[in-house]
């Protein structure tokens, strides 16, 4: 299953070529700096000073932007997730901890509850389903892809919207019946965190490991910076099919209609002033044409993010391995980082949504559902990368 990415939608907004966040707090700085020496010194500066200083910034935003497109969501991310991080690059004590409760466990403040799913999951119509009913809830997904586990749904909530995570558990046990949901009892949840979870574990941020108590394993984090042309059923097919320890993370956060219409009706208006391109705007019109309700097959937009976690038992072996799951990513057109810094954000949000995706996409239900699955396809590429490198 191949579904196409429109690309200027997908990729976070820019202000005149320049990473949005960044930009405005540029302009908000400057001019505040501005008025504070103006009054200051009885208007005697001359404020078209001002206007070199913004516009040599800008330029060096668009470079920066160039390399990093996801500045406006790296930098709060980076905020938010070193609050959970003590000096020694260690998780501290006690603020991931899972705590049982009869519906579900908590951490962080955050319900959450956790469904497996069986069998053959390829049956698309039921994923768009599932997903435009979560438009309703304030809930966030985490889907875990692995060979050797098959797939999980993670849902969250905050705490105090415990009736409303109830009817979207319901819902989703529901829509996915066919793929026979199995939810975890909340013992079974709290200890596959719990196994997760390891505060003594060393942080290495020169190389974005994370070393397991005694040096009994090494993980480490890819994430896509830049989409392919397609999200490909057969790309995910390939990741799984290596030998190795590999974990896909899918961050979904469905966003309602009422409010991905005014953005993208805003970025659609933007799009001649701020890019003058006719190739963007039209990107953002077949966008707001899709997420139609009258349209004949409507669709919703979503937040998303994919985190590929590479476990292996040494640190000759987990290069090796990271080697051949970028090679994988390139054979489909993806652009991957080897997270290092930002590796932290990315092991918080595997248990709780308090820290933004430091990288993510504006995608249709469509492309997300493309990787949504568990058939038994063995990939296009399912060869022993032995004789590959």
């Amino acid at each position: 299953m191949k579904t196409p990415i429109l690309k200027a939608v997908a990729m976070p907004p820019r202000m005149f070529w320049a990473p949005m966040l960044p930009a405005i707090i540029n302009l908000i700085i400057q001019g505040a700096v501005m008025i504070l020496l103006m009054v200051t010194y009885s208007g005697q500066i001359n404020p078209n000073v001002f206007m070199f200083t913004i516009v040599g910034i800008h330029v060096c935003l668009i470079a920066w932007g160039t390399q990093e497109p996801h500045l406006s969501t790296i930098i709060p991310a980076w905020g938010q997730a070193r609050s959970f991080w003590d000096k020694e690059d260690k998780i501290k004590s006690g603020v991931l901890d899972p705590k049982v409760g009869t519906e579900g466990i908590i951490i962080n403040n955050r319900r959450i509850r956790i469904i497996r799913l069986n069998g053959d999951t390829t049956f698309a119509a039921n994923w768009c389903k599932w997903l435009m009913t979560m438009a309703r809830y304030p809930v966030s997904i985490h889907v875990w892809q692995s060979d050797q586990d098959g797939l999980k749904l993670i849902l969250s909530a905050p705490a105090s919207e415990s009736y409303r995570f109830k009817e979207a558990v319901q819902d989703t046990l529901s829509l996915l019946r066919e793929f026979s949901p199995e939810e975890l009892d909340p013992m079974d949840s709290a200890r596959l965190f719990t196994d997760m979870l390891t505060p003594k574990a060393k942080f290495l941020k020169q190389t974005g490991v994370f070393v397991a108590q005694n040096s009994r394993g090494y993980t480490a984090v890819i994430s896509v910076n830049r989409p392919g042309n397609n999200m490909d059923t057969d790309m995910i097919a390939d990741l799984l099919s290596l030998d190795g320890d590999i974990k896909i993370d899918h961050s979904i956060q469905v966003i309602p209609s009422v409010k991905v219409n005014s953005l993208l009706l805003r970025e659609q208006k933007m799009a001649y002033f701020t890019t003058f391109s006719r190739n963007v705007y039209e990107q953002y019109t077949a966008a707001l044409e899709a997420i139609d309700s009258l349209s004949e097959f409507p669709q919703v937009a979503v937040n998303y993010a994919m985190a590929t976690w590479i476990t292996a038992p040494t640190m000759a072996e987990l290069e090796g391995l990271l080697v051949q799951v970028v090679s994988v990513f390139k054979q489909y057109g993806f652009q991957v980082i080897r997270e290092k810094e930002m590796a932290r954000a990315y092991y918080v949000r595997q248990f709780t949504d308090s820290v933004i995706p430091p990288r993510r996409f504006l995608l249709l239900s469509d492309g997300v559902v493309s990787v949504l699955n568990l058939s038994p396809h063995e990939g296009q590429n399912n060869i022993s990368f032995g004789a590959r490198f």
